[in-house]
């Protein structure tokens, strides 16, 4: 809603069988989003911009599973 973009609808299929569990539905934001990197870097991006609204962790998350950071400590 914030861009303007509509959501790919396999991506609102799954956010939507996951809407009861914030958990699931992380999981499938942060799995989108490091595809959509992954897929950038490899057609020659020089770098991603990521938005997270304040959520440095998932930030560090995303940054560690494209290898540009140390791995996030574990928090539980």
């Amino acid at each position: 809603q914030l861009s303007g973009q509509p959501v790919p609808a396999a991506l609102a299929a799954k956010l939507a069988a996951a809407a009861d569990d914030p958990v699931a539905g992380r999981a499938i934001g942060v799995e989108h989003a490091l595809t959509m990197c992954r897929e950038l870097l490899a057609m020659g991006a020089p770098a991603v911009h990521v938005y997270t609204f304040t959520r440095s962790a998932t930030t560090l998350e995303l940054l560690a599973a494209l290898g540009m950071a140390a791995p996030v400590p574990s928090t539980g």
